[in-house]
């Protein structure tokens, strides 16, 4: 397990290294010259990522956290894990297709469910009320063009 957390915290660092250096300046639109310029939360998001893992990198060589067992990763669990990052990976084609709300709702629904939660009042209020306010912050906050 020890091994396991230095290198997810390496890998991390590499993504936000790869994300400063190439993704956001290469992906991200110019400077309109008017309010948030659209590299800027991609930035702070790689900032912070990349800060957190530092962090936990120094502990992890500080504590010696995760030296006592093991990681009980198996494959079984590892498809878990895949199976979450499903919904994640077709959320954009979805959104596209169907308009943000109705495709968020979908992927939100589609990750608390496959996460777990049984309860269709919960999956239902979860995922329309985190959708409807992320469209809301979006499109009215921050001005954003939506799908």
């Amino acid at each position: 397990m020890y091994r396991v957390n230095i290198l997810a915290y390496l890998f991390l660092l590499l993504f936000c290294t790869v994300c400063f250096t190439y993704v956001i300046p290469n992906w991200t639109p110019p400077y309109p010259g008017f309010g948030v310029p659209a590299s800027y939360v991609p930035s702070v998001l790689c900032g912070v990522i990349a800060a957190l893992s530092l962090i936990g990198l120094i502990l992890t060589f500080v504590r010696k956290t995760g030296s006592e067992k093991s990681s009980g990763l198996t494959f079984r669990r590892f498809g878990h894990f895949l199976l979450l990052l499903l919904p994640i990976a077709v959320s954009m084609p979805l959104m596209k297709t169907l308009t943000f709300v109705p495709g968020s709702i979908i992927v939100i629904a589609a990750l608390q469910i496959f996460a777990g939660e049984r309860s269709w009042l919960r999956i239902a209020c979860v995922s329309g009320i985190t959708a409807v306010l992320a469209y809301a912050g979006l499109w009215y906050g921050l001005h954003l063009p939506l799908p």
